[in-house]
């Protein structure tokens, strides 16, 4: 059952009470961490007044009743986000995240133990995605996963760091190509790319690129040949991206999508995308971005292609 909950900023009168809120909690959250089962009251109120108060904003969530959970923010990060042991499941964490959304739309990151599956089961309901995993910093030494949410699906699944090879399916009908739309919310700026994605461990860029399609828009793919591996380096919604792409050229099986106009594409997370035909001349002038970069230079000879 949801409960009538408003948030608001902490203010050091509620040290005390958010102290006690945030250690009971944690305790409750990590009996598997020894140090974390040993911290003295002292100890963690001295942390979180010289620590966690001095470098995030904190914020905190409330009903009539008292004080439900708190969250700790430092620009895009959630430093800390806890609820009260007796008000879990009852959307507090949502409404603090909501908040978090609020002050910082593009883009959240998390770490989370993997032993911790309500905290792993609570970002992936709300789209967040694994982007690493690794072992917290000593003296604890977790297993943990870094969670990142960002307002565009597609740049949510690119790893900070790391080169991301994909396969896309270049769909041509006259001088038209099929493509899906997004935006760069930090550039303003709506670009387009033919569909496909990510390839997985043990499968081939053709096999990657049928999955893609027939997953995207649950369409088939004949006629498919590939024609080029192209590099793009890039930088979208301000995180910079590095992928290898494989491209390939192929006819859709079903003749009907060549009279639609708009079909609605499913990401992975099960968000939706618009793809659409578009003319291949609007790219011309490249102040309507087509990706991967060399792709408008290979339609220009797609005699060839």
């Amino acid at each position: 059952m949801n409960i009538k909950i408003h948030v608001r900023p902490y203010q050091e009168s509620d040290r005390d009470e958010v102290v006690t809120l945030w250690r009971a909690s944690k305790r409750k959250a990590f009996p598997y961490i020894a140090v974390q089962q040993r911290h003295t009251l002292a100890e963690d109120r001295y942390y979180f007044h010289s620590v966690i108060s001095k470098k995030c904003a904190v914020w905190l969530a409330e009903n009539e009743e008292g004080l439900l959970g708190m969250m700790a923010l430092q620009d895009d990060f959630i430093d800390q986000l806890f609820v009260a042991t007796t008000a879990q499941g009852q959307g507090v964490g949502t409404a603090l995240l909501n908040k978090a959304l609020e002050l910082s739309p593009d883009r959240l990151r998390a770490f989370t133990f993997q032993k911790n599956r309500a905290a792993r089961a609570f970002f992936e309901k709300h789209n967040f995605l694994i982007v690493d995993a690794g072992l917290s910093p000593t003296p604890e030494n977790e297993p943990d996963l870094e969670y990142v949410w960002q307002s565009s699906a597609w740049t949510t699944r690119m790893k900070p760091g790391r080169i991301r090879v994909i396969a896309i399916c270049v769909f041509l009908d006259r001088d038209r190509i099929f493509v899906f739309e997004a935006h760069d919310q930090i550039k303003n700026q709506t670009f387009y790319r033919p569909l496909g994605g990510a390839i997985e461990f043990g499968e081939t860029s053709e096999q990657a690129v049928r999955r893609e399609i027939r997953e995207e828009i649950n369409a088939e793919i004949t006629n498919l040949r590939y024609r080029q591996t192209l590099e793009n380096v890039f930088t979208l919604n301000g995180q910079p991206g590095h992928e290898v792409v494989f491209v390939y050229q192929g006819d859709f099986t079903d003749k009907s999508i060549y009279n639609q106009a708009l079909i609605t594409g499913l990401e992975d997370d099960g968000s939706p995308f618009k793809a659409l035909w578009k003319a291949i001349d609007d790219f011309r002038d490249q102040q309507v971005p087509l990706y991967p970069d060399g792709l408008f230079e290979l339609l220009q000879g797609r005699k060839q292609i």
